[in-house]
């Protein structure tokens, strides 16, 4: 099966031939009539929307989205075409983007004189707005003592990962959406401690923020478990 392996790209160019796929940095340019003078003259770039099997690399589908145009002879003129502009994109990314952190705190009680596992869930961070969040789940292992109390010796790691609205979209002249940001999490390390006098444990979690994959922020972020 291949349909669990379909990815949407970032916007990419094409080139006319079949085989032959640009990324942003090499975009397909046509000089226009017009301000004649060492070759210059209008520039124009064809935006498509690609989806492609990751596996073997084939493009499943093409769609054209626009044409965005600058003319060197008169910047101030205008290009036509186009969704927005790259400052606008930035600015979405930005404020799509922006996170915050701070160490958690969670109490949890054990009530039976065996081993037992409390699970919990934390925030490494979060959009600065809540449109979305990184959770870690985890289990608090000990038992409760008829002379100490609650007891904590061990916490078990279960997952990390992104919640909320993960994607942010704007739309082309001709209606498509087309998404600015792709949000996923890919966790690097966690690591745990236990007070000496197992009344609490902290737990650290760590990893990466990625935009279409590509990490963009690290996070690192600890919470403590109190035992009542």
């Amino acid at each position: 099966m291949t349909k669990d392996k379909f990815v949407r790209s970032a916007i990419r160019v094409k080139v006319p031939k079949k085989d032959s796929t640009y990324d942003l940095t090499t975009p397909v340019v046509n000089l226009l009539p017009g301000c004649q003078g060492g070759g210059q003259g209008p520039v124009c770039t064809d935006w498509y929307w690609e989806v492609w099997d990751t596996g073997t690399g084939e493009v499943i589908s093409s769609d054209y989205l626009y044409t965005t145009c600058y003319d060197p002879c008169n910047p101030d003129g205008g290009g036509g075409g186009g969704g927005g502009s790259v400052d606008d994109d930035e600015e979405l990314v930005a404020n799509f983007t922006s996170t915050i952190s701070t160490a958690q705190t969670k109490d949890v009680a054990f009530v039976s004189s065996t081993e037992s596992k409390m699970p919990f869930q934390w925030t490494i961070c979060k959009h600065t707005y809540s449109n979305w969040w990184v959770n870690s789940f985890d289990e608090a292992v000990g038992y409760s003592s008829g002379s100490t109390g609650g007891v904590i010796y061990r916490i078990d790691h279960i997952e990390s990962k992104i919640l909320g609205t993960t994607t942010a979209t704007k739309r082309s002249n001709n209606g498509i959406p087309i998404p600015v940001v792709v949000l996923s999490w890919s966790e690097s390390s966690h690591s745990s401690t236990i007070a000496p006098t197992y009344k609490s444990g902290t737990i650290t979690v760590s990893g990466n923020l990625r935009n279409f994959l590509i990490p963009f922020s690290f996070q690192s972020q600890t919470c403590t478990v109190n035992v009542n």
